[in-house]
């Protein structure tokens, strides 16, 4: 697998990614990770599958990205992959959100409408939730790696956003990827909702998957993926 790793400025915050398998003929996926998750974090739970040309990308306080004190709302979140996609010079891509990713994804798409070609959903509702000091601690206890400049600014600068609104604006095909099992945090519920609100939208069901839907078969989510950027391809 080609891997290559790049920086690059995005109004004075330094942001990192992963690129695999760079190719001309072929539509890339960029993949936006969770809210604590980093590129590399993505890049395990793919874990060499996915051959396809995709970018992964570190948002602002996650992995080798830099902290800044502030600037986590999720227009600038949104931006970190944007700034990516116009360095790279993209002019047509998927995209992947993973988690609260989903969010981000969802945004950046809203802003470069022409060159998404598609957004596959992972395992979250289309919402960017507030965070509090408890989800900050309680996520510093489990991840002490992560910086205190960028939990503080994720407290600081999160909002509750809805956005379904943007979700169903958009043109492209979707696809959501739900975990089957009891931790999956696209709730069973608000899913006959989501499905009137967004009826173009294929929906799958990882029987064996929890919110991790890269485990227990990283194999299974690439396969849907692949088939779904196939689908779209082949109109």
């Amino acid at each position: 697998m080609n891997r290559k790793e790049m920086t690059i400025n995005n109004k004075g915050v330094n942001i990192h990614a992963l690129i695999f398998n760079a190719s001309e003929k072929e539509v890339p996926i960029v993949c936006v990770p969770g809210a604590t998750n980093s590129a590399e974090d993505i890049e395990e739970g793919f874990a060499g599958k996915l051959s396809h040309y995709h970018i992964i990308i570190s948002i602002r306080g996650r992995g080798k990205s830099d902290a800044p004190e502030r600037g986590y709302s999720l227009e600038e979140q949104a931006s970190d992959v944007l700034a990516v996609v116009a360095h790279l010079q993209l002019s047509q891509y998927y995209l992947f959100g993973y988690s609260m990713g989903v969010g981000i994804a969802i945004r950046a798409a809203t802003k470069d409408k022409e060159k998404v070609q598609g957004i596959i959903l992972g395992d979250y509702p289309p919402v960017n939730p507030p965070v509090d000091e408890n989800w900050a601690k309680n996520v510093k206890q489990n991840q002490p790696e992560l910086r205190d400049a960028f939990l503080n600014g994720m407290v600081n600068d999160g909002a509750f956003e809805n956005l379904f609104p943007e979700l169903q604006a958009l043109t492209c095909p979707l696809m959501l990827v739900k975990g089957g099992q009891e931790d999956s945090l696209f709730p069973d519920q608000i899913l006959p909702t989501f499905k009137e609100k967004n009826p173009t939208c294929k929906v799958i069901v990882l029987a064996d998957s929890g919110h991790d839907i890269f485990l227990p078969k990283p194999q299974e989510l690439v396969d849907e993926i692949m088939a779904f950027i196939k689908d779209i391809e082949s109109v």
